[in-house]
């Protein structure tokens, strides 16, 4: 009994060591950051039509708005977002390399094929959590500025629907994917 209290006490021990180190590490920057802003975790399903496209995507609330990840949900609609987050930048195309976007929040712009118009207060934010790991959120109503989809979400539901009537291009892939099959098969 008397080795068990030893044993126990020896590991709260190295846990709160840890904790206390673990602590200095982190930046003020950071710890600040998580103080001054109020960010609420979103989990939301991605569905087009009644199909999922992924159980899992982390958006955000922030002071009553809602904001989603462009790299994030680019990857599951097949849409190029490349981040810069040094710049806070995201840029790409949707569905034709014709259809150009980029959100500037530092220069307080968005373009849409070339052409720039002023970034509404507050429509996005990036989050940097160092090593190339971070993203850039924008509110449903940029994202349906930038990406003409018809992005609904449903806070009450955890979904974010797609109802666009052009073909996303995991669509067209499964269209051309039957169209072979038929061949193959007729």
């Amino acid at each position: 009994m008397y080795h068990i209290g030893i044993c126990i006490k020896r590991a709260v021990f190295v846990a709160l060591t840890f904790a206390v180190l673990l602590g200095l590490f982190v930046s003020p920057s950071r710890a600040q950051e998580k103080s001054t802003e109020d960010l609420y975790d979103l989990i939301l399903e991605v569905k087009r039509d009644r199909e999922t496209l992924s159980a899992v995507l982390l958006g955000l609330e922030k002071d009553g708005a809602y904001y989603l990840p462009v790299r994030s949900l680019g990857q599951i609609l097949g849409f190029e977002a490349e981040v810069d987050l040094s710049t806070r930048s995201v840029s790409g195309f949707y569905i034709d390399t014709a259809n150009t976007y980029s959100v500037e929040i530092d220069q307080g712009v968005y373009k849409l094929q070339g052409r720039s118009f002023p970034l509404p207060e507050g429509a996005a934010f990036t989050i940097d959590q160092g090593f190339g790991i971070g993203d850039v959120y924008v509110t449903v109503d940029l994202l349906n500025i930038i990406w003409p989809l018809d992005i609904e979400l449903n806070s009450l539901l955890a979904e974010l629907n797609i109802k666009t009537e052009q073909k996303l291009p995991f669509e067209l892939i499964k269209d051309r994917q039957s169209r072979r099959q038929g061949t193959l098969n007729g």
